[in-house]
């Protein structure tokens, strides 16, 4: 059983990874209070295929 996602902009009901669009290798970021940058492993990220908005990111690489 899987679960379904609803895009909080659009509305757009996702059951499957067949419905997002997927940005491969995008890499956490942590910025400091000086405004620098910590860059971690690298995720993927799921938009919402209709308007774009992010959904999620990957749990593995």
């Amino acid at each position: 059983m899987s679960d379904e996602v609803t895009c909080p902009e659009c509305g757009t009901s996702i059951d499957s990874t067949d419905e997002l669009e997927v940005r491969e290798g995008v890499p956490e970021v942590e910025a400091d209070d000086d405004g620098s940058l910590h860059l971690y492993e690298s995720r993927d990220l799921f938009l919402c295929q209709d308007c774009r908005k992010p959904l999620g990111v990957s749990r593995t690489s």
